[in-house]
């Protein structure tokens, strides 16, 4: 089975790869091994769960929708993917069209990020809207550049 957004593959990989994990690379005591097996089988449960969304996502979507959706996560390194309820999110909204910059049939976006100056970086909660009432909340990340 295969995702038909490009570059989805490589965005998974650089998920796994761009999860922070201070501990993991700070930590390299022998007693810590148990530790940091635990930690890199929670990364792949997350992985797997995170796949299995955008799996089911690309099958149940339309195309028209689904294209935002690779957008943003090529753009950003992510995570905690999940199916949330207009109950369930927050943020500053926005306009789908200015947000991706060309465009597209999602109407608006949810947006929760913050920078940070001194690391040049940003992190933060995006909230796609499927339809339906729907909102795929992304956990993003990434450098300002």
């Amino acid at each position: 089975m295969s995702i038909s957004c490009e570059n989805t593959a490589k965005a998974l990989q650089k998920h796994l790869n761009n999860i922070p994990n201070h501990q993991a690379s700070e930590i390299t005591l022998d007693c810590m091994e148990p530790y940091l097996a635990k930690v890199n089988d929670d990364r792949l449960q997350y992985l797997v769960k995170d796949t299995k969304l955008l799996f089911r996502l690309e099958r149940n979507l339309k195309k028209k929708i689904w294209d935002p959706v690779c957008w943003e996560l090529r753009e950003h390194g992510f995570g905690n993917l999940a199916l949330v309820g207009r109950q369930s999110v927050y943020g500053r909204k926005r306009n789908a069209s200015e947000y991706f910059k060309r465009s597209t049939a999602m109407r608006h976006l949810y947006q929760d990020t913050s920078v940070d100056e001194k690391s040049n970086s940003y992190s933060g909660r995006v909230y796609l809207y499927l339809g339906g009432g729907r909102y795929l909340k992304v956990d993003v990340w990434g450098d300002s550049n």
